[in-house]
């Protein structure tokens, strides 16, 4: 519930910057970069090439058709980009080098442009490429290197005390919605079918299951349920992961559990599943035991 009701004001809060306004006052870089601002610093810093970004960002089409928006991400919804010279001229790099921290200002880009220089990519088909796209913002802090690296240090430091925290929150919304939850050590279990019987260890050298993988809020970042039951082989180190691997290892033929597994038994400090997973992050995992 902290965790939703602190991302709802950001979002109202980057929103309302952002907000239409009927006496809006255009900017033009040097090249013609249009932009308009919703509010104004005067005493910010200014970013330089080399230096990092951070900010709440939003993509979307002229008629407010959202394409991407930072909120989503793990991390606090802070986009962190590294701002790096360009030859396009008239390109978003100009727009970030005119603005200061703390500004919020919406800039209007070719999306060829964007995408090439931003994500080193072509925009995808979704995205009209004979109209610009808006790309909002608001500059939260400019950092070089040295500060980036403790920029980021702290958000990972808040990841790791906010944990304790999600897994009481979701423990506490299991508890209305399941009769029973079992503990395993760190492991946290449900029983999804009745004819879930006595938990045996299994001793087999390879199991077949369905399973899904959840961040706490419900993201479901991979599952194979509508496709074919994966084989792990039960004696391979690295096939599985940690937390994931025993809890297999506590099913019978026919189980279907959901568990909540501490990050310690997932991926730990590091990002996971190309980026699909924060560090410190607890995972749901649903899995149903075919053989």
């Amino acid at each position: 519930m902290y965790n939703s009701i602190v991302y709802l004001f950001v979002f109202l809060f980057f929103i309302v910057g952002c907000g239409n306004n009927s006496n809006k006052s255009f900017y033009y870089t040097k090249n013609g970069l249009k932009y308009e601002y919703h509010d104004i610093v005067t005493d910010g810093v200014k970013p330089q090439i080399g230096d990092f970004l951070n900010m709440y960002m939003t993509w979307s089409s002229l008629s407010d058709s959202v394409y991407y928006s930072s909120l989503n991400n793990q991390l606090f919804g802070i986009e962190s980009f590294r701002l790096n010279n360009s030859s396009i001229d008239g390109g978003i790099h100009e727009g970030f080098l005119s603005i200061m921290e703390g500004d919020s200002v919406t800039f209007y880009v070719d999306p060829i442009d964007f995408y090439r220089y931003y994500l080193n990519d072509n925009p995808p088909y979704l995205i009209s490429q004979n109209e610009n796209i808006k790309i909002s913002l608001r500059l939260l802090s400019v950092k070089d290197s040295v500060g980036q690296h403790q920029f980021k240090r702290e958000q990972y430091l808040k990841l790791k005390s906010n944990e304790e925290f999600l897994i009481d929150e979701l423990l506490h919304n299991w508890e209305f919605k399941y009769d029973s939850i079992f503990k395993l050590g760190d492991i946290y279990l449900v029983r999804l079918n009745k004819n879930f019987s006595k938990v045996e260890r299994n001793q087999k050298e390879t199991v077949r299951v369905f399973y899904s993988i959840s961040l706490i809020n419900g993201d479901v970042v991979f599952s194979n349920f509508s496709k074919e039951a994966f084989e792990f082989d039960m004696q391979s180190e690295y096939q599985m992961l940690d937390g994931f691997k025993y809890v297999v290892q506590q099913l019978n033929k026919g189980d279907h559990v959901m568990a909540l597994v501490p990050s310690y038994l997932c991926f730990g400090a590091k990002w996971g599943m190309e980026q699909s997973i924060a560090p410190y992050s607890p995972l749901v995992f649903e899995i149903k035991m075919v053989d």
